[in-house]
């Protein structure tokens, strides 16, 4: 069992681990993260909706479990999307962009768990941010972005569970 002292501690750890990352190579990593997701937020900004995307929206009307082109998940980030955000582009396009800033996250924290130093971690983020189908499909409403941070989501939790012994 722990104590309060030692929950306390471990805080501390992960806090100053964080802060340590975050000083080492961490601030890069975020910087790649922020400049994909602001480009992508800059484009759409000028950028008409797309004609999946509209068809994505209707969808979202009418929700079921059936749909035979694509599963509903995306459809329920458009009826989400649209009614807390509204239905402009930007808006439509904001959770995408933030699944592909996540996934670059995980790919850097990925290579820092198997040991990779500030310049792996950097370069994993980097290649992921560039990468045209990471940067493609994180750039509109699709299935697409959803589907490649499950994946990434699922990968990162592997690699963590062969790091730490839990397989």
């Amino acid at each position: 069992a722990y104590s309060d002292c030692d929950l306390g501690r471990g805080a501390m750890k992960t806090q100053g681990s964080f802060t340590a990352w975050l000083k080492e190579s961490g601030w890069m990593v975020l910087l790649i993260a922020a400049v994909q997701f602001g480009l992508h937020m800059w484009t759409n900004a000028h950028d008409s909706i797309f004609r999946d995307e509209m068809y994505y929206l209707v969808a979202a009307q009418h929700p079921a479990f059936s749909y035979l082109e694509f599963p509903p998940f995306v459809a329920l980030v458009a009826d989400f999307s649209k009614a807390v955000l509204g239905d402009s582009v930007l808006a439509i396009r904001l959770l995408p962009a933030i699944a592909g800033a996540i996934i670059i996250l995980l790919t850097a924290n990925m290579a820092a768990s198997m040991g990779g130093e500030a310049k792996a971690q950097v370069l994993a983020a980097l290649t992921v941010a560039v990468a045209p189908v990471f940067m493609a499909s994180s750039g509109m409403l699709t299935m697409d972005p959803f589907d490649q941070l499950w994946w990434a989501l699922l990968a990162w939790v592997l690699v963590r569970m062969i790091r730490d012994g839990a397989g």
